[in-house]
């Protein structure tokens, strides 16, 4: 349901989010702790930067941090620039005449589905993403794999 970059963006400030003892992060130390390219992960903090979701800071003791603090970010404010979830009309079915005068078969169900994912998006703050991170529950960068595996019994 979202872009690359909106879940780049997703992961990148929630990183930034539990690093709150950090001033300032660079994009390549960020970039490398979540194993994402840099040169696309600096266009989306870029991007954040001027939504005013993110500051930036030149120079050697730069780099990027949250311009507000993460119990007054939700997840809609951090997507939205990005992937304009609360605009889309695309139908599930891409048919290009489905509306609400002329809905496909799904658009009702559709529609219902994508207003509660904006509600959560919306009801759910970046501090709330940074504590499921530190729980343990959860994770922002996939777990190493076991190097050896047991084989099949």
């Amino acid at each position: 349901m979202l872009s690359a970059s909106a879940e780049y963006a997703l992961r990148a400030l929630g990183y930034l989010a539990s690093e709150d003892d950090q001033p300032w992060m660079l994009n390549h130390e960020i970039a490398k702790n979540l194993g994402l390219p840099p040169h696309f992960l600096a266009r989306i903090l870029r991007k954040l930067t001027t939504e005013k979701i993110l500051k930036s800071q030149r120079g050697r003791s730069g780099g990027f941090r949250l311009a507000r603090p993460a119990d007054e970010i939700n997840l809609l404010e951090i997507v939205e620039p990005i992937d304009r979830v609360t605009q889309r009309e695309a139908c599930l079915l891409g048919h290009t005449y489905c509306t609400l005068e002329v809905p496909c078969p799904l658009h009702n169900t559709w529609q219902r589905i994508m207003a509660d994912f904006v509600n959560l998006l919306e009801g759910t703050t970046l501090a709330e993403l940074s504590v499921s991170l530190f729980s343990g529950k959860c994770f922002i960068v996939a777990p190493a794999l076991e190097a050896e595996q047991e084989p099949a019994t």
